[in-house]
Parts: C-alpha cells; sequence; structure tokens
C-alpha cells in the first residue's frame, strides 16, 4: 500500500526521473513527496543545491506536520517511475541514507526493476 502512495507522488514530478516517497509509522502517513526544485537551500546542504529529493520532500511535511520525534522509528517507502511507466532501482542515494539515519528512520523499502528491497537504516 505504501509504494503504491510513494509511486502516486512520484508522477506528481516533473523530473525525467520521477521519484516519490512515503514516509509511514503504524497506519499513519506522516509525511509524502516527489523530486522537485528545491525551495530548502538553505535548510539543507546537499551536493545539488538546485534539487530536493523525495526522501528530504516526505520528512520535510512530516517535520513540518508532527516534528522530529514521531518520525524517530518510521518507515519510508520510495518508488521511481520510468518514462514508460515501470517500476526502476530507487534506493536512497548515499547523502539521502544519512539523513534517514540521522532521523533515525527504523528501515527504508524501495522499488527495483523485479519489486521490491528492504534496506535497514540504523
Amino acid at each position: 500500500m505504501s509504494i503504491r502512495l510513494a509511486s502516486k507522488q512520484a508522477n506528481r514530478s516533473t523530473f525525467k526521473y520521477k521519484i516519490g516517497a512515503a514516509l509511514v509509522k503504524g497506519s499513519s502517513i506522516l509525511g509524502v513527496g516527489h523530486n522537485e526544485v528545491n525551495r530548502y537551500t538553505k535548510q539543507w546542504k546537499q551536493r545539488w543545491p538546485g534539487s530536493l529529493h523525495a526522501e528530504e520532500s516526505a520528512i520535510l511535511m512530516a517535520l513540518k506536520k508532527s516534528g522530529h520525534a514521531a518520525i524517530i522509528g518510521s518507515t519510508l517507502y520510495v518508488s521511481r517511475i520510468t518514462p514508460s511507466g515501470e517500476l526502476a532501482l530507487a534506493k536512497p542515494c548515499s547523502n539521502c541514507q544519512a539523513i534517514l539515519k540521522a532521523f533515525q528512520i527504523k528501515d527504508v523499502h524501495y522499488t527495483t526493476p523485479t519489486g521490491v528491497e528492504v534496506m535497514e537504516c540504523r
């Protein structure tokens, strides 16, 4: 279900590589996001300040909505959609992995061309 939510977010992206994310804890959706033009360049120090990764976007929404404490122990779902509508590899980059670890997100489920993989973030 949450991979589907991440895929819906991915389809909202205007980028060539459409990536979406959903941050979930229990049955609560804490935040969702997709890759987009970065409006938060002063808050995040990243290699490409012109874009905001889907993972970062979902975390920012969760922080605004619920605060940092609610994010601890949550699960992130990430989906990448190709131009032909197929699922593709959506494993978070090393910068996003560091952010997930810093926010104490438990694990991330991400799409691959053959299904979904799970990675522990601790």
